[in-house]
């Protein structure tokens, strides 16, 4: 890997997308890339902007999370997805299949992994 990757970035691609399949958190770890990319920034200032990543929109119910899930395994998984993340192409949003978020509309759909819809800008 041509960069040093945070635990903060892995921590996030766990909480973002441990309960989905190895593919889908690749391409959540694929948003980190292309935002840090696109806004000359690290990707830890990527994973930390304000409301990019749920997972940190609440300090206490990430620190629960984590304290609960982030093991061994899911931050070996974490670094897997990021480094299958290089191979994959870019995009920058996702939301759950749950949701139907008004940026959607403006994006590109890429692809659908699990419980995830990815999109591009433009």
């Amino acid at each position: 890997m041509s960069e040093e990757v945070d635990e903060i970035v892995l921590q996030t691609i766990a909480m973002e997308s441990a309960n989905q399949p190895m593919l889908g958190q690749a391409y959540v770890a694929k948003t980190i890339q292309t935002r840090a990319r696109m806004g000359n920034i690290s990707p830890q200032e990527a994973v930390l902007k304000p409301k990019q990543y749920s997972a940190w929109n609440s300090p206490k119910t990430a620190s629960a999370w984590l304290d609960k899930h982030y093991t061994p395994k899911a931050r070996q998984n974490a670094w897997k997805a990021y480094t299958m993340a290089y191979s994959i192409p870019p995009v920058t949003h996702y939301h759950t299949l749950k949701v139907r978020p008004y940026w959607a509309k403006a994006m590109r759909h890429v692809i659908t992994v699990g419980g995830h819809s990815f999109y591009k800008e433009g």
